[in-house]
């Protein structure tokens, strides 16, 4: 017999705090948005960061937060955001395509290869995911033509 795995029963409170953290989170990530649309990068990390400090969970916020840190071109910090999105909705197809760009403006082509295929397994007529794709087929031709 498998046991049952019983979430644990929220009170009245816990939902009301969740609400009021969800609310101001959205607050930070429309501020975080505004700086990114404003070329503030280093802003919008800060904003986006104080969202995931009041919910971990949202795969938009590590989304958006990769895209500020790719802005600035740290690209490490975009992987590990985007990366952080992809586990927590490994559906959601901005992340997956934040994640392969990032792994790609490191040359990470192999990678980055795998994340385009695997974003398009979610979106097969996603135009950006196929663009990448493409562009990492023709770095590894050209790898492979240079090993000859």
């Amino acid at each position: 017999k498998e046991e049952e795995v019983k979430k644990p029963v929220k009170t009245k409170e816990e939902v009301r705090q969740r609400k009021a953290d969800e609310y101001e989170a959205e607050t930070y990530k429309e501020k975080g948005n505004a700086s990114l649309k404003a070329g503030k990068h280093k802003s919008a990390i800060m904003h986006y960061e104080s969202a995931i400090d009041l919910i971990e969970d949202s795969a938009t916020y590590y989304t958006n937060l990769a895209v500020a840190h790719a802005g600035l071109k740290d690209w490490e910090s975009a992987v590990e955001a985007a990366g952080r999105a992809r586990e927590i909705d490994p559906t959601y197809v901005k992340a997956a395509y934040r994640y392969a760009q990032s792994l790609h403006a490191l040359r990470r082509f192999k990678e980055a290869l795998q994340a385009y295929e695997a974003g398009l397994l979610l979106q097969p007529d996603n135009n950006s995911m196929i663009l990448g794709r493409e562009a990492m087929l023709k770095e590894a031709a050209k790898l492979d033509a240079g090993k000859k």
